[in-house]
């Protein structure tokens, strides 16, 4: 029966959840709101990313606990063939896909339908749905991340999931060269750069190239950069170096700025160089682009009394160019200049359409997070009169850590083999 009870998931998170202070507010917050909307726009689709052990089953149970009546043991967020027929009996349904990682690539085509912003999918609301995807992917980027905060003294609780969020999403999606330095109408300057605002103009921002006489602004449909009379424009991909497609931009700046021509200090555009022609896995297409076409023509001038001369002059016509874009294939992500596997073809597929509602990005735990492990489950196990200091040292003395030899160090399989480690304590 669905029972949702956000407030005493908040609780349980709170007590049971340790070392990951991006977690509770995303999580507690999105289900309150996707729960509080009478029509949502879609279905809500919670991403879970981070190092094996460090909790994104756990919560998985915990928000299935405070969703229905009998958690996981209830018929609504046990995942059949038929995800149609589930949510036809009940709208409030909850499904958990587990190491999304190694599910086979057709089985985006089979998703997709339920997650995307349709009212109706023969006939069947799926809006108030709830769809949690667990997997391993961008592990040792959040990994890195968290290290490189780690050893600059930044404390786990002061984290910003903005630090978090990018790494994900890079890693799904590859490093594509999204905005190609094109010479649109003599546009011959590089494009990517810092950009600063100019205050130039009323209605909407404008930024100046902090090196070239180049200016950016958006158009209403996408981000664009032209020289000073701003007819020469290309348009760009990158804003505060959040990966876009063309198509994604407008919806992203009323997204990120509340529909509003809201100014931001600086903007930063970044562009890779693409894979090399013909490297494998490497694709292609024509990208078109309005150009000036320049030749050199002869006429005839007066030169003397009566007397004509031929003389040359610059013509330039207007006409269109095209130049080949060289980049890494479906399933594949850009290393370097290298395509590579992809770790994650269906959320490549679901964030470039912007399907999933939020990245949650799981850290990973050191020593002082193992230990509050072992203290939960002696308390679970009435252990309490063996519960000191010493033993959760011992115990978390155990595990193994990463990386060896170094202040800041991660368990390599977070909290799970805290159970097995304290039973063996016990009996010891």
């Amino acid at each position: 029966m669905f029972k949702p009870n956000v407030t005493y998931l908040e609780s349980i998170i709170t007590r049971r959840l340790h070392g990951q202070p991006l977690v509770l507010k995303l999580v507690t917050e999105s289900l309150r709101d996707h729960l509080g909307s009478h029509a949502p726009s879609k279905a809500l689709l919670l991403s879970f990313h981070g190092p094996p052990g460090v909790g994104k089953n756990y919560i998985s149970g915990m928000i299935a606990e405070a969703m229905f009546e009998g958690g996981l043991e209830s018929p609504y967020d046990k995942l059949h063939r038929e995800i149609p027929e589930k949510v036809q009996s009940c709208q409030h349904v909850m499904f958990i896909f587990d190491e999304m990682d190694k599910m086979p690539q057709n089985l985006i085509d089979t998703i997709k339908p339920f997650v995307e912003e349709n009212v109706h999918v023969d006939g069947i609301d799926y809006r108030k749905t709830i769809f949690l995807f667990l997997s391993n992917t961008a592990a040792e980027p959040i990994i890195d991340k968290t290290l490189e905060l780690r050893r600059r003294g930044v404390n786990r609780e002061s984290f910003r999931l903005k630090d978090f969020e990018q790494v994900i999403i890079t890693n799904a999606l590859g490093e594509q060269p999204w905005c190609p330095d094109l010479r649109i109408e003599g546009l011959t300057s590089p494009a990517m750069g810092d950009y600063r605002n100019t205050n130039t103009r009323a209605d909407r921002p404008v930024y100046k190239h902090t090196e070239y006489e180049l200016y950016m602004f958006f158009d209403g449909n996408n981000w664009r950069v032209g020289e000073e009379q701003r007819t020469k424009a290309t348009a760009l991909m990158i804003l505060e170096d959040k990966v876009m497609r063309p198509e994604e931009s407008k919806k992203h700046w009323i997204e990120l700025r509340d529909g509003s021509w809201e100014d931001v200090p600086e903007v930063q555009v970044t562009c890779l160089d693409a894979p090399p022609a013909g490297g494998p896995h490497v694709c292609t297409k024509i990208k078109s682009y309005p150009c000036i076409e320049t030749s050199i023509e002869e006429h005839e001038v007066m030169c003397w009394l009566f007397w004509t001369c031929l003389s040359q002059r610059t013509v330039r016509r207007k006409t269109a160019c095209s130049q080949t874009q060289y980049f890494c294939c479906d399933g594949f992500t850009q290393l370097g200049t290298e395509c590579v596997k992809g770790t994650g073809f269906w959320q490549a597929e679901l964030l470039s359409h912007n399907l999933v509602n939020h990245v949650v990005p799981f850290l990973p735990l050191e020593r002082e997070q193992v230990e509050m492990c072992a203290r939960d489950v002696m308390l679970e196990k009435g252990l309490e009169h063996l519960l000191t200091g010493a033993k959760l040292r011992q115990i978390s003395d155990e595990l193994r850590y990463m990386p060896k030899g170094e202040k800041i160090q991660y368990s390599e399989h977070g909290c799970r083999p805290v159970r097995s480690k304290v039973s063996m304590h016990v009996k010891s």
